[in-house]
């Protein structure tokens, strides 16, 4: 009896070792949202959390939306899919309570595309240009056609608003704007006259960076410059500033430049 008793005791502490073990193991998990093209610049950072014990795992979203919303309810632990002026305008929108790790990581080459034409100076009047639908890529859509002076649009707005193209007031070529969702840009081309791109979309629609009819110079390097980010707590978590370093490592940059084909490259503000 004596026996029996000491070996329940003893496959009750290996089972209660091995679960340990296992939530020790889960715990130092950590998932990272990317986007598709993304998913190929971790080498890396997947090198530098396995060095500290970490395991990677990559959640591929669609839309950053999604992995935005994996952010919050906790089945992503940080992602690597916006700028800041989008994460505001996220947790304007949702209440949600998203915050940036660390400083901006890389700037995106942002453009004017088109299939149709070499040059702006060949546009139609009533040309069609296609623009992302959420708030915060509308403005910025705007500020690109703006300063390539296509456009005039108001400057006085209020703060914690945004552009629309209800404040476009000189649009002397009659530009007819067509909203859409991030992964249907690239799909319009065929059916619009130009379309404003940034970063992967470009390079995915087969664009290289010299083919841009116009290249963006945005005042605010800062808004518009990719960033992590994580649910508000979780920004000096050992594993989020590892990934931001490694990120920033000399190997991770050339990485990030071949895969985006030089859309993103480091980030130079401040």
């Amino acid at each position: 009896m004596k026996k029996i008793v000491l070996s329940l005791v003893a496959i009750a502490l290996v089972a209660a070792g091995f679960l340990y073990f296992s939530h020790q193991q889960e715990e130092k998990k950590v998932v990272l949202g990317v986007s598709g093209q993304s998913a190929g610049m971790v080498k890396y950072v997947e090198q530098a959390l396995n060095e500290k014990g970490y395991k990677l795992e990559l959640s591929v979203a669609e839309s950053t939306i999604a992995s935005n919303e994996g952010l919050m309810d906790g089945s992503v632990d940080v992602n690597i899919m916006q700028h800041e002026a989008y994460m505001n305008q996220f947790n304007k929108d949702r209440g949600a309570s998203l915050v940036k790790a660390g400083k901006p990581l890389f700037e995106q080459f942002i453009g004017v595309y088109s299939r149709k034409y070499k040059s702006l100076d060949e546009l139609p009047d009533g040309a069609k240009v296609a623009i992302q639908n959420d708030a915060s890529n509308i403005q910025r859509a705007l500020r690109v056609l703006e300063q390539a002076k296509l456009i005039e649009v108001k400057q006085d707005i209020p703060k914690g608003e945004t552009l629309t193209p209800l404040d476009v007031t000189s649009n002397p070529k009659n530009l007819e704007f067509v909203e859409l969702g991030g992964g249907t840009l690239i799909e319009s081309l065929d059916e619009v006259d130009i379309a404003v791109f940034c970063g992967l979309a470009a390079n995915k629609a087969g664009f290289k960076t010299e083919d841009a009819l116009y290249k963006f110079e945005p005042k605010d390097l800062k808004a518009n410059a990719l960033i992590l980010a994580t649910k508000d707590g979780n920004q000096d978590k050992e594993a989020v500033k590892i990934i931001h370093d490694a990120f920033e490592s000399k190997e991770s940059v050339e990485l990030v430049k071949e895969v985006s084909g030089g859309t993103w490259f480091p980030y130079t503000g401040d």
